[in-house]
């Protein structure tokens, strides 16, 4: 194994390096190449993202129509540092290094330079941040493999970097995900960017590469009706999973690291399940309200099969005579088999998006499950369950 570096001075150069994420099939244009860099070698790529892909220090919003829609947030085009990470690593185990003496790259997000695509916050054009030799040309990065992995931040506390095994450099990613969320008041989704996990890797050929960003996670959109009647505080959603016997199991992955096969994940053993809580003290609904969590796949065989997934809502005393800090326990109990049913698995899968619509009123139902754009959804035909009061 052996690190390539040059020592320089720094400027911007501009190579073409392609990026475009999957189920988009317009491709964008390519940026020129300078003959000869003159100062410090920066890469400069174009690419765009679809309604149906995330990615790093992208924004969400939900358009109430069953899907999300993506669009980037710009950094400044001067912007010291990104969530975005590259690495740049051959097929002999070989590795560059940057300006930084760094294996990993940032690369800054910026607003498209094509006034066709200025506007249109599915285009993007990125920039490494540390540079390369300014001697170097299209060739030096020619057959290198790169990896781009976002986001990476202190917020989400993963981790990339290139690790040496038998005098060779590999890639190493260790992506985490929590399983208790808040939320910052109604319908809010800005608590799900930092685990907008995508991954892409391609080999380039020169300096130009087509990175296929693909989802790391799925995610999940509680849609909370209130039919009581009368406003009820909500302070959260919660779902567990659970066995024949009761017991709490994984009801989703804590980590997704990279191997030789791809990303491979790793069950959640806290036995909390997955929550999502309301800011402040919670939410007064008085029709409705939709809260938001993504999760990684749970990564063992058919999770749910033989299980019960529990929803519960947990709310304020709904009369009001209730003392500070005693709430209510809203639950409804769906068996694996019917959410495999509905959904075609017996884990999330990535990409997906779940929305579950739960109905209070006296009780608690779940009527329909929707899978990612499906056209119709599936239907989850449910019963009634009694209250559950905290005593």
């Amino acid at each position: 194994m052996r690190s390539i570096l040059r020592t320089f001075i720094f400027t911007s150069a501009v190579a073409g390096l392609f990026v475009s994420c999957n189920n988009d099939d317009i491709g964008p244009d390519t940026p020129d190449t300078p003959d000869t860099p003159t100062a410090q070698y920066h890469l400069r790529f174009s690419g765009s993202v679809g309604d149906d892909n995330a990615a790093t220090r992208a924004t969400w919003t939900d358009n109430n129509d069953g899907k999300l829609t993506f669009a980037w947030d710009y950094q400044e085009p001067n912007a010291t540092t990104s969530d975005l990470k590259m690495a740049f690593i051959n097929d002999e185990g070989d590795y560059l290094m940057n300006s930084e003496l760094s294996s990993v790259t940032q690369a800054r997000i910026l607003q498209h330079t094509d006034p066709a695509k200025a506007d249109d916050k599915h285009w993007a054009e990125f920039e490494t941040i540390e540079g390369f030799a300014p001697e170097w040309t299209d060739d030096v990065f020619d057959r290198y493999n790169v990896y781009a992995v976002t986001p990476i931040n202190d917020v989400n506390n993963s981790q990339v970097e290139v690790k040496i095994e038998d005098n060779k450099a590999k890639i190493n990613a260790v992506l985490q995900m929590p399983t208790t969320f808040t939320q910052s008041g109604k319908n809010n989704l800005a608590h799900l960017s930092d685990y907008m996990y995508m991954y892409a890797t391609d080999v380039l050929e020169g300096s130009t590469a087509s990175l296929d960003f693909a989802h790391l996670a799925s995610y999940i959109r509680f849609k909370v009706y209130n039919w009581r009647g009368e406003p009820a505080t909500l302070y959260g959603v919660k779902l567990e999973v659970v066995d024949t016997g009761g017991n709490a199991v994984p009801a989703s992955g804590s980590l997704a690291s990279y191997t030789s096969e791809g990303f491979v994940y790793t069950p959640a053993t806290d036995g909390k399940g997955i929550q999502v809580n309301l800011a402040d003290g919670g939410l007064i609904v008085e029709d409705n309200v939709f809260l938001y969590a993504p999760v990684f796949p749970v990564g063992s065989e058919n999770p749910f099969q033989n299980s019960t997934l529990r929803f519960t809502l947990i709310a304020q005393d709904l009369t009001g005579t209730a003392a500070q800090g005693e709430y209510k326990y809203f639950t409804y109990e769906l068996s694996g088999e019917v959410f495999k049913e509905a959904t075609g698995s017996y884990d999330w899968q990535t990409s997906d998006l779940y929305t579950f619509h739960l109905y209070l009123d006296d009780v608690l139902t779940v009527g329909k499950v929707t899978v990612n754009d499906w056209a119709d959804g599936g239907t989850i035909d449910g019963g009634e369950v009694e209250e559950e009061i905290n005593e």
